[in-house]
């Protein structure tokens, strides 16, 4: 029975406050030295932003070419600010890649007559914002092996005029 009461007196301090306890029940923790304090660590440095993916030039062709071809159907020319902002990440590039997927970009309208035409780069439908040939579109055209002469907006009209009539839905 003594055992019963001492353990119920137990039991009773413990669920008590402490300043209510009349006796410790346990010794107080020994003070310990004071902690050196923590080296400083060097803050974390953030990744590198993340290298640029490399572009896919035959995805962005095949982009550019809907977007011509659209232009095409319609009668129209598309600036190439206008080009850069409907095709996704074309703008960003340099302009040696801008070229780079300008030239892979190919026609998939054939001709509807039967007599031979002169070659149409689809390349021809991007101006500049005043509506002109574009620079660019001289490089493409000297690579794809059609020279244009010096004073080019003819042989660039005709060219539009071309793609136009090779695209119109009959």
């Amino acid at each position: 029975m003594l055992l019963f009461r001492t353990a119920l007196n137990r039991l009773r301090n413990s669920s008590r406050p402490q300043e209510w306890q009349t006796a410790p029940t346990e010794s107080a923790p020994a003070p310990r030295a004071p902690r050196r304090p923590a080296r400083a660590r060097t803050p974390r440095i953030p990744p590198a932003a993340p290298r640029p993916a490399r572009f896919d030039p035959a995805g962005l062709a095949d982009a550019v070419r809907d977007v011509l071809e659209h232009a095409a159907r319609i009668g129209k020319t598309v600036a190439f600010a206008d080009l850069c902002a409907q095709v996704k990440d074309l703008g960003e590039l340099p302009e040696a890649d801008q070229e780079q997927v300008l030239r892979r970009v190919k026609p998939t309208a054939r001709p509807r007559s039967a007599k031979p035409q002169r070659p149409a780069l689809l390349t021809a439908l991007i101006t500049t914002e005043a509506g002109t040939m574009h620079p660019l579109y001289r490089r493409l055209a000297d690579h794809a092996g059609h020279h244009l002469p010096q004073q080019a907006d003819n042989a660039w009209s005709d060219t539009v005029s071309i793609l136009h009539d090779r695209y119109r839905t009959p």
